[in-house]
């Protein structure tokens, strides 16, 4: 009965201690449990990535999908780049897939990039909101826009703010929204979006006429 009277009391004197330790210790579990869903959720991504895989590597005479991958690494406050390497690269990689990265080094690079980009069946976009909508803008800037509008775009959401992923995939967890995101390249699901146009106005005779483009909604 001492003992555990010794006890309330250390726990009397040192309760802020003993409330953060046991905050913590929730945390850590609480962190190991989503690891463990996370790598297995991916693994199974992955056993489904290879099946598409084998069948192109099986079928000889088929040529392999070939994508480019504007990739922003500084999306996400940096972390762009390890998001993309650790959760959509080995997806796309096992499905078979022919995988060209271009890495953006300044903002609006993007926009350059697809204006003289050739050669792509899908250019995937690794960043956000913003690289998203640079590279839809330089998509419809191209003299052979009408032609180029066909080349499929898909999402790869590394960035902080990914609108369009979540209106696509409709889930905040993000692992599980790069994950459906790549796979839904894998399994090559299409769904059309409409464009916003807006046009520079302003005084600058050197912006005046510029225009910029933003995914609106799905149809």
């Amino acid at each position: 009965m001492e003992r555990i009277r010794k006890v309330g009391t250390t726990l009397r004197n040192n309760w802020k201690k003993s409330v953060f330790f046991s905050l913590v210790g929730g945390y850590g579990l609480n962190w190991y449990n989503k690891k463990l869903q996370d790598d297995a959720f991916m693994r199974d991504l992955a056993r489904e990535a290879l099946s598409y895989g084998s069948v192109t590597i099986q079928g000889v005479q088929t040529p392999a999908y070939n994508v480019t991958v504007i990739l922003n690494p500084v999306a996400s406050g940096g972390k762009g780049r390890k998001l993309y390497e650790q959760y959509c690269a080995p997806l796309l990689h096992l499905a078979g897939m022919k995988v060209s990265v271009i890495r953006t080094e300044s903002e609006g690079q993007a926009k350059d990039i697809m204006e003289i980009m050739t050669d792509a069946e899908a250019v995937l976009v690794a960043g956000g909101d913003g690289t998203m909508m640079e590279t839809v803008t330089g998509l419809l800037r191209r003299k052979d826009k009408e032609t180029a509008v066909k080349v499929p775009i898909g999402v790869l959401p590394v960035g902080k703010t990914n609108t369009l992923a979540h209106k696509l995939f409709g889930t905040d967890d993000s692992v599980r929204l790069m994950g459906e995101a790549t796979m839904s390249v894998v399994r090559q699901l299409k769904k059309q979006v409409g464009v916003i146009e807006v046009e520079n106005m302003g005084e600058d005779e050197n912006m005046r006429g510029k225009k910029l483009y933003c995914v609106n909604n799905m149809e």
